[in-house]
């Protein structure tokens, strides 16, 4: 390729400048500071993005650059015409905070340097790289409110790893829960008798059975204790009855009313018989006769007597074995109240058992939920580690890659996973000026600013020269010069070693 020209004129400070990259490899273009150097090397970034504004000199109506093939008019208006001749970066990333970007923090350094990688192999910002990826589920409802205007990739991964990670975190939460309240139901069940019969209404059936019982028996004691009352109230008449008697038993009335009888035939024979002795008899007869009323009556108290003494063996005879019968009925009721009892622990253990049933179903859900949940959260835990997947992707370099947040070296000699912080500057320039040559290819151009170039030793500035002449690149490096030396005119230089 032909040398690469650059004319510049009333741009900024710069009233004229005109000079050529001859050959790949560094050209240092010297100046003292305040000549124009770092408005001329955006005015190249103009040329070779096609956009771009920059100031026009004092009292000049408008300027003019000319580089590698494009003509940009700077004015009132910023006219690019002609066609670059070359590719470049400028404008996207600068070389030289790519490779040390004056960050202390290791990481920061890194996230910084990420940054301007995406910038290269990613210049569109979009997140259809991580939801396409399919390693990132439910991502509209995850990370599409999270990622709202986000400033660049490296921002936009960090918001979706929050994301992933927030709910991650919540679905684990979720799935701690739903275990606790397994294991709770667990508890519950193992505390029940499963086996036990819990069918409410055949229980309730047995309960009513056990109370009508109970009922019955109750009955079957207060006539049970009234009969009782009976016999006992017929003993005690009785033994009144007996010991309040002095007079004959019936049959001794009897023998004595038959007696007395017999002795009133006799003496009434007599009577008959016996008209004279009338008088004497009379008398006689008039006392048998009240004899014999007085024998009538005790007959008759005789008779009463043993009729309440039947009358009341009857009664005793009759209600024989009651007291038998009552100790039955008074363990028979005895009986029934367990029964009752029983029955009503019966309900109460049937209900635990249908809510032991119920707690089973619970906590199947529950540990189904927690299972769902759990693998939620693993999943959500490795998209949150996806994002460097993902943003590794994007940085697309096959020497450099990112992993757990850092820039690293791809097949180094010291081993795989070098992280690229760690080498020294020579070794940097040397990965990124190769990693920039296979993006714009042999012929490329890259602008190193005056901080960048002027922070380098001697050596990294040789190692920069010896690689982009290697490659068939060319670097223009900014450089200030003391005022005395130049003026405030501008000088490109091959680069030569010292």
């Amino acid at each position: 390729m032909s040398d690469l020209k650059v004319k510049a004129e009333n741009i900024g400070p710069i009233e004229a400048v005109e000079f050529a990259l001859e050959r790949p490899g560094v050209t240092i273009l010297y100046g003292p500071n305040g000549a124009g150097k770092s408005i001329l090397g955006e005015s190249l970034d103009s040329a070779m993005a096609g956009s771009g504004k920059v100031p026009v000199k004092d009292h000049a109506s408008r300027g003019l650059l000319s580089a590698f093939g494009a003509t940009v008019t700077f004015g009132a208006r910023t006219r690019h015409t002609g066609g670059l001749q070359v590719l470049s970066l400028s404008g996207k990333v600068d070389i030289a905070s790519l490779v040390d970007p004056k960050i202390k923090d290791p990481a920061a350094a890194d996230r910084h340097r990420i940054k301007q990688l995406l910038l290269i192999s990613a210049p569109e910002l979009s997140d259809r790289a991580f939801r396409d990826s399919g390693l990132f589920p439910d991502f509209d409802d995850i990370a599409e409110s999270a990622i709202k205007d986000p400033t660049d990739y490296v921002d936009m991964g960090d918001k979706i790893k929050r994301a992933y990670e927030s709910a991650s975190r919540k679905a684990a939460d979720e799935g701690s829960r739903a275990s606790a309240e397994a294991q709770a139901c667990q508890m519950f069940i193992d505390e029940v008798d499963l086996l036990a019969e819990s069918d409410e209404s055949l229980l309730l059936d047995r309960y009513n059975a056990a109370r009508e019982l109970a009922a019955d028996l109750e009955r079957q004691e207060r006539d049970a204790d009234k009969k009782l009352e009976r016999i006992q109230s017929a003993r005690n008449r009785l033994e009144e009855l007996r010991s309040g008697w002095s007079g004959l038993s019936v049959a001794e009335a009897q023998a004595e009313l038959t007696t007395k009888t017999e002795e009133h035939d006799e003496a009434a024979g007599r009577v008959r018989t016996l008209v004279a002795e009338l008088r004497q008899a009379e008398q006689v007869l008039l006392a048998k006769e009240s004899a014999q009323r007085i024998a009538e009556e005790k007959l008759k108290s005789a008779r009463q007597y043993a009729s309440g003494v039947a009358a009341c063996e009857q009664i005793i005879a009759t209600a024989e074995g009651s007291p038998l019968d009552a100790m039955e009925i008074a363990e028979q009721k005895r009986a029934a109240a367990e029964a009752v009892a029983e029955a009503e622990n019966a309900i109460s253990l049937g209900a635990r058992v249908r809510d032991a049933k119920e707690k089973q179903e619970v906590k199947k859900a529950k540990v189904e939920e927690f299972i769902a949940k759990d693998k939620v959260a693993a999943d959500y835990r490795n998209a949150a580690l996806a994002v460097e997947d993902v943003l590794s992707g994007l940085v697309n370099f096959a020497s450099l890659q990112v992993s757990q947040g850092r820039l690293r070296v791809v097949g180094h000699p010291r081993g795989e996973g070098v992280l690229f912080h760690d080498l020294s500057q020579g070794e940097r320039y040397g990965i990124v000026l190769r990693l920039l040559v296979g993006v714009i290819g042999v012929g490329g151009v890259f602008v190193l600013c005056q901080e960048g170039w002027e922070s380098l030793d001697a050596f990294v500035r040789e190692e920069i020269d010896r690689l982009s002449r290697q490659l068939g690149v060319y670097v223009l490096a900014l450089e200030a010069t003391p005022k005395q030396s130049m003026g405030r005119s501008l000088q490109a230089k091959l680069f030569e070693a010292e």
